[in-house]
Formats: C-alpha cells, sequence, structure tokens
C-alpha cells in the first residue's frame, strides 16, 4: 500500500515537471515569435521612404468622390441659389 502511495506521488511529481517543461518551451517559443515580428517592424520603420498609410488607396477614394467633404448636390444648390 505504501509502495502504490509513493508511485502516484512520483507519478504527479514527474507530470508537473514534465508539464512545467513544456509550459517553459511555449513561452520561450512565443517570446521569440515575438521579437522576430517586432525586429521586422523596426527593420520597415527603419527605410529611408515608409507609407505606413495606403496613399494610392486614399487617392483613389478621394478622386471616385467615395470620400468627400461636402454633397455635391448641396454645394451646387447653394451655388445656384448665390448668383
Amino acid at each position: 500500500m505504501v509502495g502504490s502511495f509513493f508511485g502516484v506521488i512520483l507519478a504527479f511529481a514527474v507530470n508537473y515537471a514534465y508539464q512545467s517543461h513544456i509550459n517553459h518551451k511555449d513561452k520561450i517559443k512565443y517570446k521569440n515569435i515575438i521579437r522576430s515580428e517586432i525586429e521586422l517592424c523596426i527593420a520597415a520603420l527603419e527605410q529611408d521612404r515608409v507609407q505606413l498609410l495606403p496613399v494610392d488607396r486614399w487617392a483613389s477614394a478621394v478622386n471616385s468622390g467615395a470620400l468627400s467633404l461636402f454633397e455635391v448636390e448641396v454645394e451646387l444648390e447653394s451655388l445656384s441659389e448665390d448668383s
């Protein structure tokens, strides 16, 4: 009976040590992934010409009329009333 008791305690200890080892490996893996992502971001920001905003899409939206400060019909009505 004492042998089985110590066997169960030993099994719990081995399982705890194994889980600690796996968690430590996962923590190191995630730290390395985050570090490499930060290094890529720093390298992108250190370039001479960095465009953080998609300028072409912005210009396209403005030129197409999809993005405007004033409504065209309201502006035309106000211009026709003034003259």
